[in-house]
């Protein structure tokens, strides 16, 4: 019998007062021992609901800065010791230590210490941004997981300094995505290299899961082929989906991909097979099938740039959604097999076509007058060379162009066949008192905010609701400056979760959540501003920026 003496070992802590209000000082307090100190103690019940907020940020500061203080005792182990001779970098007796210091595998405390250096010795400012708690950890890795193959190691710090001034105020999603365009904006020819050796050695490999079920994987495709299967499966399964298919949109895909391969079912005409390997799977409540009708999966409607999703099929009235795209010989059809809701056969699918890709990609990249990544929606950037690739393939796709200023910003958008206008001029003109905005005026609201405009969200703009900022129905007008792409869930939470949202000015976007707290989104710059011409860091609105008073929408009936 062993007792445990834990609580005798633990020196007595002090009663610390009960405390119902954060103070105003909260946000500038460096985080370390004092802010440690500062957020004990608290009785988060009797905290408002704002302070309960900012307590939250306010200890993820803090955390961050123990993992950065980690990260750097991690690296202080190695001080002793000597670097495997082979050139990998690793420390062998270092990672055995701390393996059994932390009870970890030697693989997970070489791997974690690999991380460790990266962020404190190789890219130091990683690690200070990391130590203030302006970034955390899964941005920081992030960061210099990109970075670091990077061969110019001066070229490389210059990219993470660039990056680190906002990496805060983006999502990993987003600071991926704007990490990989600058990357490879800053070294073509390598980014060149990288992308060209990775498809050399494209390849599909199987995997058997414990489970009993397999994976089959596509690696290093190009671009443009990803791009396009993912958009012929979603199309594929949209049109099943709307004549009726009980399953859900992550099956069809499946489903239709094995019926490609095996040139079974969608691959000879008929309905998307069911895949099921004899098993007896069931596929959801048939009895939701009329609101899986009428909504469609969240991620599919991105994908496809309809309007989204299953699980929220209430629609709020101030909504304009898009419209289908339509692609010749895209056509909805019926056909006959396993494939139907509930066992009826009902089924249909997409014309035969090729996949559909949608390339954003300037005009000096198309003439080889630069180097500058282009952008494949629904994938992310792509090195100049694919892009002029991707769009010389483009003889019968409908194209249209974007006026940016100087800060990257879209100012003008339309087909390439008309004159340039002003798409985006606030003057309520006869079309702007329609409660519909004219297709120009939708085309450069999504073309000017290419994702969701809540914070953190990117949902692309072709799959999500047109917003009135203000009402329609209270003298809002369907002109851009009125207008502003929201996905399903940001457009209910907005109606129906209590959030409230003005635009200041076109394309920026103010939020008062229902919490209080307030947030400003910007349109991300199409192409990247010269650093001559690029705003200085007072210019950037800080996420707590104070916003007028937001005028609300009226409530949906």
């Amino acid at each position: 019998m062993i007792e445990s003496t834990a609580a005798a070992d633990q020196p007595e802590q002090p009663d610390l007062p009960a405390r119902s209000r954060l103070p105003e000082e909260l946000e500038e307090l460096p985080a370390g021992l004092e802010l440690a100190q500062l957020v004990a103690g608290f009785d988060r019940r009797a905290l408002s609901e704002p302070d309960r907020v900012r307590l939250l940020r306010a200890r993820q500061r803090l955390v961050c800065h123990l993992q950065a203080e980690l990260m750097a005792d991690l690296c202080a182990v190695t001080w002793e010791d000597e670097p495997e001779p082979d050139g990998s970098g690793r420390y062998a007796w270092a990672e055995a230590e701390i393996a059994c210091a932390l009870r970890w595998s030697t693989m997970a405390a070489g791997r974690r210490l690999a991380q460790a250096r990266e962020i404190i010795e190789e890219f130091p400012a990683v690690g200070a941004a990391l130590s203030r708690g302006w970034i955390d950890l899964p941005r920081a890795l992030v960061i210099t997981e990109l970075v670091e193959p990077l061969p110019d190691r001066q070229l490389a710090a210059s990219v993470v300094d660039s990056i680190l001034e906002r990496a805060g105020e983006w999502t990993t999603g987003q600071l991926r995505a704007r990490l990989r365009r600058t990357l490879i904006a800053a070294d073509p020819e390598w980014a060149g290299r990288r992308a060209a050796a990775a498809i050399r050695g494209r390849r599909v490999e199987l995997h058997n899961n414990e489970d009993g079920s397999g994976e089959l994987w596509g690696r290093s495709l190009p671009p443009r082929d990803v791009a396009m299967v993912w958009e012929r499966l979603s199309a594929i399964a949209q049109a099943a989906k709307s004549a009726g298919d009980g399953r859900t949109f992550d099956q069809l895909r499946a489903d239709a991909m094995v019926d490609l391969l095996a040139g079974e079912g969608v691959a000879v005409g008929g309905a998307v097979g069911r895949h099921t390997g004899g098993l007896s799977v069931p596929d959801g409540d048939p009895g939701s099938l009329t609101s899986r009708r009428t909504s469609p999966d969240p991620e599919a409607s991105a994908a496809a740039g309809r309007p989204s999703p299953a699980s929220e099929p209430a629609v709020p009235a101030d909504t304009v959604v898009p419209g289908d795209t339509v692609v010749p010989g895209d056509t909805a059809v019926s056909g006959s097999g396993s494939g139907g809701a509930g066992g009826s056969g009902a089924a249909a699918l997409p014309g035969p076509r090729r996949g559909v890709v949608e390339l954003q990609v300037p005009l000096t990249t198309l003439l080889s007058l630069s180097e500058s990544p282009g952008e494949l929606r629904g994938f992310g950037p792509v090195v100049a060379d694919i892009a002029r690739q991707v769009a010389a393939e483009q003889l019968r796709g409908s194209w249209r162009y974007s006026v940016l200023n100087e800060l990257g910003e879209v100012v003008c958008h339309g087909p390439v066949r008309a004159r340039p206008t002003a798409a985006g001029s606030a003057a309520v003109t006869p079309a702007a008192t329609a409660r519909r905005p004219s297709a120009g005026v939708a085309a450069f609201v999504r073309a000017r905010n290419p994702t969701c405009v809540a914070p953190g969200c990117r949902r692309p703009a072709r799959g999500c609701d047109l917003d009135h900022t203000v009402d329609w129905a209270e003298g809002g007008a369907s002109t851009a400056d009125n207008l502003g792409p929201l996905c399903r869930r940001h457009h209910r939470f907005k109606h129906e979760g209590g959030a409230e949202i003005i635009q200041p000015t076109p394309g920026v976007f103010g939020w008062t959540t229902p919490r209080g707290m307030q947030y400003v989104t910007t349109p991300e710059p199409v192409l990247d501003p010269a650093p001559e011409t690029a705003p200085p860091p007072a210019a950037i609105p800080p996420p707590r920026a104070a916003i007028p008073p937001p005028i609300r929408d009226a409530d949906p009936p």
